[in-house]
Order: structure tokens, then sequence, then C-alpha cells
């Protein structure tokens, strides 16, 4: 008999008088279960009016979007009135310095920050310290998006057919509209070979952007000075229509599965588990084992060391340093390692993959996502807790210090502003990171709802019982 059958049976049955021995042990059962109800209504209330993205690091722009400017060495919430008003936020991602937009459940976006080049995407070039919906009544008019990704001033969103679309500076041809050097402050699609394909993934570095189709295949647009277009054109020249990376070299035969990209560098996962590189490379960033020369085609990061038999899950990206979590739940990185981004106690550019260490406040843990910053990393744990390690100047590490840097992973401070829920997704920018929250499982012997109905028509049999006890003392 399920949980809301019995609170049913125990309430209406003692409603009407019965003294049955068996109905008073039902009644009893009901009677647990209504104060569960209760109890996880009471819970549950608060959190809908809590904000369900944190933020913490440097605001001098307004990039923490809570309605100041003034930097965080620990979480606050992102203002969740105006704009985000019962929305449920399930993506963050944050710019390389001046800003973050947010993906809510039922497709829209919504960004904050910097504006001077219509990064916030609402038809303005007035910043905004708190978050403002992205003018989704024209080119994405009857869209939904289904995720986004930051450049430096440049924000992209993928739509649920496979489309993308982006929007603010155009410098150098990063929003692919076939209109390079011209800013848009609203969505405009990506022209070009991507435009006629069905993208699932889209990641955008400093000035450009890279998206990978479900053929397994990427393609890039925007700046191509290191050759992080990775489409081995041997010029280097920057393109405002998307291209195809090279796929005719190391990547041949190769499905690719993920995609990340630093401020010049491009990676890409494949199906067998290796990672891929191309673009810049003067800190290691490649980690092919040199330093140089820039890679204008995609390279293979290096295996012949800690990676070696290892299968790569999951890659990410920082400013100038790359990132790997592998099936056996190594963490590892390569590149710049100037604030000890690298997580590896050393300060020390590395161009192989080094292990992060994970013998201090990761130990035991399992990790479930990493993300990049400019010169930060965090990994998020499948229990929820949050690590940073690189640099800290702004208050990025979330730790409540405002420490230059840190070389190993130090905990993000989390208690202050969690309230029961959980993190379910993580951001970051330059000096800025971002959390997504979201309700935490219930506990087993707790009934689960199927319906806000269900919450109602409990809370009216409480009352009924309630009732019912008045008239009988």
């Amino acid at each position: 008999m399920s949980a809301l059958h019995i609170t049913i049976t125990a309430v209406s049955r003692f409603f009407f008088g019965s003294t049955a021995y068996r109905d008073k042990q039902i009644m009893k059962k009901g009677i647990t279960a209504i104060a569960a109800w209760l109890i996880v209504l009471l819970t549950w209330l608060p959190h809908a009016a809590l904000a369900n993205v944190i933020a913490w690091g440097e605001n001098g722009l307004g990039n923490l979007g809570n309605n100041s400017n003034v930097d965080s060495a620990l979480p606050v919430s992102v203002i969740a009135s105006g704009a985000l008003a019962g929305k449920t936020i399930t993506q963050v991602s944050a710019s390389f310095s001046n800003g973050a937009c947010a993906l809510s459940s039922d497709g829209m976006v919504y960004c904050w920050g910097l504006n001077s080049s219509g990064e916030l995407g609402d038809g303005t070039y007035t910043p905004s310290d708190v978050p403002v919906a992205v003018d989704q009544s024209g080119a994405l008019a009857g869209k939904t998006v289904t995720a986004i990704t930051s450049g430096v001033a440049s924000r992209c969103a993928l739509t649920s057919d496979g489309k993308v679309f982006c929007w603010g500076d155009n410098s150098s041809g990063q929003l692919g509209d076939n209109n390079g050097g011209v800013d848009s402050n609203v969505p405009r699609p990506v022209t070009g070979i991507v435009a006629t394909k069905t993208v699932t993934s889209i990641k955008c570095g400093g000035l450009f952007c890279l998206a990978l189709t479900d053929e397994g295949l990427v393609y890039s647009w925007g700046e191509n000075g290191s050759g992080q277009l990775g489409n081995a054109d041997g010029t280097n020249t920057d393109l405002d229509v998307s291209t195809g990376v090279d796929a005719t070299g190391a990547l041949s035969g190769k499905a690719v599965v993920a995609i990340a990209a630093a401020s010049e560098t491009g990676y890409a996962l494949t199906s067998d588990g290796l990672v891929f590189s191309w673009g810049e490379s003067d800190a290691g960033q490649l980690g092919n084992n040199t330093m140089s020369p820039d890679a204008l085609a995609p390279v293979a990061v290096f295996t012949g060391g800690l990676l070696n038999g290892k299968t790569v899950s999951k890659i990410a990206a920082s400013g100038d340093s790359g990132y790997a979590l592998t099936s056996d739940n190594g963490l590892y990185a390569w590149g710049e390692a100037g604030l000890g981004q690298l997580g590896n106690n050393s300060a020390v550019d590395s161009s192989v993959p080094v292990a992060v260490d994970v013998s201090g406040v990761l130990a035991g843990k399992t990790i479930a996502a990493v993300v990049g910053g400019g010169s930060t990393a965090y990994a998020l744990t499948t229990d929820g807790l949050i690590a940073s390690w690189g640099g800290g100047a702004s208050g990025q590490l979330g730790d409540g210090t405002f420490a230059a840097s840190a070389g190993a992973p130090v905990l993000v401070s989390l208690a202050a502003v969690l309230s029961g829920r959980v993190v379910s997704a993580l951001g970051a920018s330059t000096a800025s990171a971002f959390a997504v929250l979201a309700a935490a499982p219930l506990p087993a012997a707790v009934p689960t709802l199927s319906s806000f109905a269900q919450i109602i028509l409990v809370m009216l049999m409480a009352f009924v019982f309630a009732l019912r006890m008045s008239k009988r003392t």
C-alpha cells in the first residue's frame, strides 16, 4: 500500500469514526506519512524563493550578478528576482572576464555584467549587475536553447534543432555571422558549413568558438592567430564563417565526443578515450611534449607518461591549461602553471599531463566534473563538494580568502548557501566562478512527491484530521 493510500485511508477512516484495531494501525502509519509530507513541504517552500545559482570571485563589472560590484571570497546568491523570478537555472556559462549567462529549464537565456559589445544580448549596450533576458524574439524566436557558452565578450547558444546563434563582440569574427568586425547586441545565426549540420555541443575560447556535430566532427570560427581554428590553412586567417577542424591527420577515422576551448587552444576527446589539441603552445597547453610551435591542425596529447593506458572520459580547459578526467577517477592537467593551475603543487609549466594532487581535500572523492576559468580550475565531486586551485587574488578560490594562488586543491566554502541543496553544475570565468544548485534527493524513508497536487491534498487532509481531533477532545 502506498504512503499516499495509507494517508487517505487513515484520515478517511478516522474521520468516519472507525475504531477497529487494524484501522488504528493504519491511522498511525497515516499520521507518520502526514508528518513526513509536511516536513518535505516546509523544507521545500523556502527553496522556492532562493536563487539556485551562486557565485564568487571578481565582481568589479557585476560579474556575480548579485547587484553589487564588490569581490567576494565566499559564494553569494545571484539575484533570483526580476528576470530570474520563478526560473530554474540548469547551466551557467561565464565569460573570460566580464560577466556570465544562465540557461533556464524552459530554454531561455539570461545574462549579466559588462555590455559594451552587446554581450548581454538584450538589444542594448547597457551593463547590468543583475540578470536580464536575452532577446529571443528575433533569430531565436520559436527556438528552445539547450546549451550556452561564452568567450571574452561574446556568447553563443545551441538550440534543440542543432543550430548555433551568437551575440556580442565580433572583432575577430567570433559570432560566425559572416559580418566580422560588426558587433551584435542580439543573437545572430552562425553561418557557413556548421549551419548545414546538427550541432550537439558548443564551446568558445577567447575570441573563437568550436562546434561538435552529431557526425563526430568539429567546426570552428573566429580568431586564428595561433591556429586555434585547427583548419590547417597555413595562413592563420581569422574567419567570420564556420570552417572544419582538420580531420585528415591525427583525427583521421576518429569520432569526437566532447570539445573544450582555452584562450587560444582547442581540445577534442574521441570515442576511444584519447585527447587531441590544436592552437597556441607557448606554455605547453597542447600537451604534446613540446612548448612550440603552435599547431595549426590537431595533434595528440602525450600518452607516454601518466596517461599511458588511461581512458579519458571528460576534458576541460582554462586560460592556457588543459584538463582530463579518466575513467578510473584520475585527474590530470598540462600547460601553464604560474599560479598553480595544474594543481600539482608546482609553478612550472608542463607540456605533458601531470597529476592533480588528490591526496588532500579530494582524497577518497569521486570527481563528477571539471571546469576551468582563466587561471583557476574547479572539480565537482559526486557528494557535492567543490575543490578549487590556481589563481585566487579576486576570491575565485571560494575558500574565504583572497590568497594569490593555491598550488593544490582547496575546498570552496558552501555551508552558508546550500540550504539543503546540492551542486549540480559549475561554470567559471577568468576570476569568477558559478555553481547551479538543485534540490537534494529526498531520504528513502520519506515518500517521494509525484506532483504538487499531492502536497495540497495532504495539507487539506492534515487540516481535516486536526479538525476531527479537536472535536473529539
